[in-house]
Formats: structure tokens, sequence, C-alpha cells
């Protein structure tokens, strides 16, 4: 562990050294310099260049100057380190010296030295511009302003200066004869080198190489086992009794082998050197300490909606079970396009494995078309899509395909990739994921609030995951983008640091959107690849187990180009592009009419591929395998044999009962649409007749319901009221009785003894005390065990 400051490496001595010229980006000669100054720079005189972003330093040394006729004169230089030799003429000097990237080695000056002019604090500047004015002084009285003058004439030169200053005495003359000497030889930068070197202050013990390495191991073990000063040293007393650490012992031993180096204090200085960032590094690791300490800086908002939209993927932690099937398909993939301006979601996508082009395909088409929420009523539709003209992405590999780059040409998208590890660069979509897992997902019961809990929950046995259907999932996310819209955010407002909602934007700014052309949604399932060649039999072919149709496919299948099992001729074949996100649809491409007909999938088939996506399909196939050990010949047969799938999950239905995840989603819902009906704007009639009803403001646009009126009101007839109750008899008629009374004489009964209810040998006892005999239901119920 280095004892030097922290972000030494930033000063021009401990830079990265450059050792070749394209790694200082020197600036191209435009080839007319026969008419610039001429820079005295001399044989053997060294010099130093930076690179463009001042991070990486070369040393170099003049070795000749040629003046060509016609080009002007070139500087030979060769790199004292790598001994390469580079040119430069006088106006890439000038253009270097202009960027300050050009800086001559000049005279050493004593103690630690500083860089620049600007960096000099009050006291050294003070010191320096006193040096300098006696050196002006003494330059004064010369007879050209610009040679030595004589001992006698510096001495009254700088007692009159001195006088002036209200100094009691001058410098002496070899003092003078240096300041002098320190003026003409550093032209570069004059008063910082006149200012006084910074002393290193109080001396330490140096330790061998060996002493300090394991001296910097104890600091970093202590961080990471957590524990203060004590903790290092106790560590490195524990290295020290290995063999191998021999020498290092009698180092930090005394004359009679008692361990005393490094004392208390050292040990306190050390773990107080340690910077925050490497701290995190040992603690947290590097991703986490890039993110904690990386740069962060707002980025430009567009001038309208959709001109930039970023997406990224993230993980999820729950597991996700199939609605139809129960099997488990794990933890799910989340994908999401965010616009830029508005904050907006306009669509996201459920994926499960590695991202894939696949993915991209169905999230860019959820972001581009209009959504479809008729199974989660109680979620209003906000319907926000549209066309991104820009999108940002990673530098995912398919990402960066060239299958991507090919799709979005032909579509008119700019693709405009991050640099690796800068995640800041799409800010906004990061921090929609951090809001979504902690806002939803790690509040679910059952999960682990503390990320360093969840370190240590093993991903084999799924602790604290909550368990989710495919549906629940989805609807979930529906509910969360819908709330997210209308919630003020920070970074959105006129100003960066003012919030605004959402929605609000997207209203007030879609208008200024680009205008989009329409496009032919087959390209977005051709781009992906799925593609397969069938035979047409009977206007039907099947794929992948799902058998397609369509009247057209009646005239291909009999082509008389078409051939079918017929002996030596090979059997025809269509190419057949299937939708990854759709597998109900597919289109065939017919090459000798050079048309493409969509097919759909036959009525058999059609409720289990309608919306069915490729990885839901697979995965049923998959676990059809997995517990029936044979091939798969109609979808049909996934029905019987995976419904029952469901008895192997008992445990999984156990836990997730007891974490009440659906419970919670079901009041989710509840609340949500309860909200929503609340906040319509209602248009309330302000007469004075509907005004004296009271209004349910649950409800308000329920009518009122009809009062009985009162036998104390004037208006009351008595003709409407009967004269007598009526109920129905064994028969079903109605008939004068009051039900009262005859549970009144029941009541009387139970005030003695109480009597046995009589039961019969063929029908249990009942305990109601009213039944409707015209319920046929609790007949059925009540004589379901008869033999007859």
């Amino acid at each position: 562990m280095s004892i030097e400051k922290h972000g030494s490496f930033l000063q021009r001595g401990n830079m990265p050294v450059a050792m070749t010229p394209a790694e200082l980006d020197l600036p191209v000669d435009p080839g007319n310099s026969s008419v610039d100054q001429t820079y005295l720079l001399p044989s053997r005189s060294r010099f130093k260049i930076l690179n463009a972003r001042k991070n990486k330093i070369g040393h170099f040394q003049v070795d000749s100057y040629v003046d060509l006729d016609g080009i002007g004169g070139r500087f030979t230089a060769q790199n004292v380190i790598s001994q390469s030799t580079i040119t430069l003429s006088n106006w890439q000097i000038a253009q270097l010296e202009r960027q300050g990237r050009f800086i001559p080695e000049e005279g050493k000056r004593p103690g630690k030295t500083v860089d620049t002019d600007a960096a000099l604090d009050d006291v050294r500047r003070a010191a320096a511009r006193r040096r300098m004015g006696y050196v002006q002084a003494i330059i004064r009285e010369s007879d050209d302003g610009a040679s030595v003058p004589s001992k006698p004439v510096m001495l009254r030169a700088a007692e009159k200066y001195a006088e002036s200053i209200g100094e009691r005495r001058s410098p002496s003359y070899a003092t003078l004869k240096k300041y002098l000497a320190v003026y003409f030889a550093n032209p570069f930068a004059r008063l910082l080198a006149l200012a006084p070197g910074i002393t290193r202050g109080n001396t330490i013990k140096d330790f061998s190489i060996a002493f300090e390495q394991l001296v910097a191991l104890s600091v970093e073990v202590s961080f990471k086992e957590g524990g203060g000063w004590r903790k290092a040293e106790e560590i490195f007393h524990g290295y020290l009794a290995d063999p191998e650490h021999e020498a290092v012992r009698r180092e930090a031993s005394d004359e009679h082998g008692n361990l005393i180096y490094p004392s208390p204090r050292t040990w306190q200085y050390r773990r107080a050197a340690v910077d925050p960032f490497t701290r995190d590094c040992w603690v947290l690791g590097h991703d986490i300490a890039t993110r904690n300490h990386g740069i962060r800086f707002p980025q430009m908002l567009p001038d309208a909606p959709l001109d930039v939209v970023e997406m990224d993927y993230t993980v999820l932690d729950i597991i996700v079970f199939d609605d139809r099937f129960q099997f488990v398909y794990g933890k799910p993939w989340i994908g999401l396009m965010r616009d830029r301006k508005t904050g907006v979601v306009l669509g996201f996508t459920i994926f499960f494995g590695d991202p894939s082009f696949e993915n991209f395909v169905h999230l860019l088409r959820t972001a581009i078309s209009p959504k479809d929420l008729s199974a989660y009523p109680d979620i209003p539709n906000d319907n926000i899509y549209g066309w991104p003209l820009v999108i940002v992405i990673d530098c995912e590999p398919h990402l960066v395909s060239n299958h991507m780059v090919s799709l979005c040409e032909e579509l008119g998208i700019q693709l405009r990739p991050m640099r690796p590890g800068e995640p800041n660069m799409k800010g906004g979509v990061e921090r929609h994921f951090g809001v979504l897992q902690g806002r939803t997902v790690h509040t679910l019961p059952g999960t682990l609030r503390n990320p360093a809990r969840r370190k240590d929950v093993s991903e084999e046995k799924e602790l604290g995951l909550p368990k989710l259907t495919m549906k629940e999932l989805e609807g979930y996310l529906h509910g969360f983008v819908y709330n997210y819209h209308r919630e003020s955010h920070k970074g959105m407002g006129f100003l960066r640091t003012l919030p605004d909602v959402p929605l609000r934007l997207w209203k007030d700014g879609i208008a200024e959107a680009k205008p989009r052309r329409p496009i032919d949604h087959t390209i977005l399932a051709e781009r992906q690849g799925l593609v397969h060649y069938a035979v047409i039999r009977n206007g039907c072919f099947v794929v992948e187990h799902i058998t397609y149709h369509h009247e057209s496919l009646v005239v291909v299948g009999t082509a008389p180009t078409t051939k079918w099992r017929e002996t030596g001729v090979e059997t025809t074949k269509y190419k057949v592009i299937r939708d990854a996100s759709d597998l109900g649809h597919a289109f065939v491409v017919v090459p000798e009419l050079n048309i493409t007909v969509e097919v759909f999938a036959i009525n058999a088939d059609k409720q289990y591929a309608s919306g069915l996506r490729l990885f839901q399909h697979r995965k049923a196939m998959a676990e059809w395998k997995r517990r029936t050990k044979a091939p798969l010949k109609k979808v049909s047969d996934l029905e019987p044999t995976l419904g029952s799938y469901a008895s192997d999950l008992k445990a999984l239905y156990l836990q997730r009962k007891k974490q009440r995840t659906a419970d919670d989603y079901l009041s989710f819902y509840a609340s949500m649409g309860k909200r929503t009906h609340r906040s319509q704007v209602i248009n309330v009639a302000h007469s004075a007749a509907a005004s004296s009803q009271r209004m349910d403001y649950h409800d308000p646009l329920k009518a009122p319901p009809v009062m009985t009126p009162s036998p104390n009101d004037p208006t009351h007839d008595p003709s409407d009221t009967p004269v007598a109750p009526h109920a129905r008899d064994e028969h079903g008629r109605l008939v004068p009785s009051d039900p009262l009374l005859e549970e009144t004489a029941k009541h009387k009964n139970r005030k003695g003894k109480r009597q046995p209810t009589p039961r019969t040998e063929s029908h249990p006892v009942t305990t109601g005390t009213f039944e409707d005999p015209d319920d046929i239901q609790s007949l059925i119920d009540r004589y379901s065990g008869d033999d007859e």
C-alpha cells in the first residue's frame, strides 16, 4: 500500500507514459508552416506533450531542426522512453501550446513542485511576486532591459525596491543572482519557477517493499472482515507468524524481539488514507463502487417526444410460473423503452433467459403499437405509443449485431450505443428500474429488502422470492406504469432541478413529435429469423406441432408445380415465417405468385396458440418431454397431461399462499379500480330538483333509491299497502301468511324443554329456520347423498 496522497497519480510525474505518437493525438499540419514564427528549442532540450484528454504524457528530446523550402521548419524529437521519433512543425507546436499540451522541461525546483501557476497558494504566490519584483527592478537598471547589470547596480536596485515595499533589508547578491538565473532559465512559467518549493514535512521510517505490501494486505482484509485498526494489527501479526515472513517480522521487532512496528498511530493513518472508492471496492465490489462514485451529470432533454428513446434490460427477484400448465419459468427479464423527453414508458416485454434479438423485436413492437388492456379492465389505457427516431442502447452483442443494424436502417431508426460500463448515459431508464424494484418487487411479502441479506439466499432454495403467474406479473407492470405516469418525478421540469408529471408532458408535447410513416409489420416477423420449410397438404401444414390453415393454401397445394410423395421426386416445401410474439398466425411465401399468404392456427389449436409467444410454447414442449418421455404429436395433448402438473407444485402453492401474493394483487387491482372510478370528472346538474336528492359519491351516476313513503306523509295512499303479508305455500302459490308470527311461536317453545327434531332414516336433520322452497340448489345439496 502506497503512502502517497490520494489521487497522486493525477500529477504529471505519475501519469501513464505514451509510447507512440498515435497515443498523443497530435494535430495534423495543414502544410503551410513556412509563414509561421520559429520556436527556440535548442538541441538536446526536453519537453512533454499531453494527449487530448490530458491523462497521458510523452517525454521527448529535441534532436535537430531543419528548415525545408516551401513547407517550413521541422523539429525532429525522440521519445526518451520508447526511442521512437516524431517531427513537429512550428504550427503544430503552436496548436499544442494553445491547448495547454506542450510543456518545456526547464530547471529543477527544490522540494515538492506545483504543476501549474494557478495551483499556487496565496503564501507562495506572494513570495513569488516579491522575488519577481526584485528581478524586474534589477533588469530595469540594465542598459538594454534584457541583460544582467554589474554587482553595484544590482545591489543599488535591490535596496531601492526593498525600501519601496517596506522591507528593512534586501536579499544578498548571491540570492539575487539565483533569482535572475531562474528567471532567464524558465521562460515558460517564470512566476511558478520563482515560487518557493513545498517542503516534504516530517520524515517517517522507511519500510521495505515486502513490509509495505503486508501492511497493505492487512488493511484490506480488515475492511473486508469488518473492524478498526486493531483488527488490521491483529491480521498483520497473524501473517508474521508464517515462516515465509520471517524477514518482515525482524523488521517489525526491536532488539528484544518485541513487535513495535507499525505503531498504533501508523495503523490509524493507513486506514484513514484509504479513499472511499477503494473501500467500497473491497467491501461491496467493483461494480457497486463504480456506480456509487461514478460521474453523474444530467442528459440534455430532446426537443420533442420520441426524438430519443432509451432501452435496457433488468432481472426481477421473483419466480414466475405458467397460468395454464403451472410449470415454473424462473426469474423474469424485463425489457423497457422510455422516452427521454417526457419520461413515459412506451412499452415493455417479459422474457426468460439471456436477452436476444427476438426480445428486442417484441419490445419494439409493443412500443410502436397501441396496447390491448382488455384482460385488465381495472387499468385504464393511456394509449401511449410511437415511433422513435433514436434508440439509446447498451453494447449487448445482439444490439450491435449486423441484424440489428440492418433492421434499424430499414426502419429508419438511428442507434446510439453507449460506452461499456457507463450506465449514467441512460440514467432515466436505470432510475426507472430502481423504482420498479424498490417500490414493487422488494415490497412484496416474503422478499428480503436488505441487499446484503439477499446475497446470503441460495438461488436453489429460492427463499424470499414471491411466486406469480405470468398474467399477474404482466398486469402488475401495467398498473405500475399507469401510476408512474401520473406521479411527479425529478429532472422532468422546465429546469432540470424541478419535477414534473410524465403524462402531462406527453399530452402537451406529442403534437410536436415528428410525423411517422406506416411500415409493414411483416418485416418485424421476418427479421427475427424464425423461418421453416413445410409441406402443404389439404390446405394445412404443421410447424412445431401447431397446425396452420387457410383457404389460399388449397390453391397453392394443388398447383401443378407442387410435388407430393412422388417416386424419385422431392416433395415441395414452402417457406414459412412465424412471428415469435404470436404463434397464432404465420406467413407462407409463394414464389410462383410472388406473394405472402397469412395463415392462422386451426380451430383445435387456436385457443392454445393465439397470443402465445415462442418461449412459452417451447417451454411447454420441454415439460411434456420431461414428464412423458415420449414425442408430442399434437398440442391438444398438452392440456390433459400438463394440466396435472399442478399436483407437483404443492409446496409452491403453500409458500405462495403464505406470502399472500395473490391477495395483495387482488387488493391492488381493487384499489386501482376504485381510485380510477373516483377520479372521473362528473358533470353534476345544478337544478333545484336534482340537488334535493342525496348523491352517492362512490357511484355519482347511479339513480337514487326509491324511498317507501311514511304513513304520516299526507300524500301516502293506504290502499297501496297490502292488508297482510304473503308467503309461498308448498305449491308455490302466494297466500296470506305472516312468517314473523310463526317464528315467534318457535321461539316460545325454546323457552321450555328443548324438543328433539324428528328425523328419518333417509334424510339428515336440517338446522335452518327459514328456507326458500324454490331454492333448487339447496335441495340438490341436501339430497345429494341419497342412494336413489
